[in-house]
């Protein structure tokens, strides 16, 4: 139908528009969700600094930049099972936060940067942290 074409075409052209958009940024095109976890997991002993507040966070960023909402989840998931599952990260290390703001506002951001920054080679955090924030 008409409207089928349309939509088709409307989706297309976002689609080309988020793919030169990265591009013009030096953003990866494509992510392997794959990986993801595992490259998490390797960031533990920052983020076990940033638990134990040995190491002071001031990112209020909710999203982690270019990797979306299926790079939230993972992240999340991940995050979930290395220190809540393990109880590592427990209710009372978060206060005054929730728990699931803890890792939503403060350790999901922290770890986004870190691999935003991986993926540029290591740059500077502050540097992933203005990706991520654009």
């Amino acid at each position: 139908t008409v409207i089928e074409q349309y939509e088709f075409c409307r989706v297309h052209r976002k689609e080309e528009i988020i793919i030169s958009y990265k591009i013009e940024k030096g953003y990866p095109l494509h992510i392997d969700f794959t990986i993801l976890p595992n490259w998490i997991k390797s960031l533990k002993d920052e983020l076990l600094k940033i638990i134990k507040g040995q190491q002071y966070s001031e990112y209020h960023v909710d999203a982690p930049g270019y990797y979306g909402t299926k790079g939230l989840a993972i992240i999340l998931k991940t995050l979930t099972e290395m220190f809540v599952q393990s109880k590592i990260l427990t209710t009372n290390l978060c206060i005054p936060q929730l728990l699931s703001q803890y890792l939503a506002q403060v350790l999901v951001p922290k770890t986004a940067i870190r691999l935003i920054a991986e993926d540029f080679n290591n740059i500077f955090l502050d540097m992933a942290k203005k990706i991520i924030i654009d």
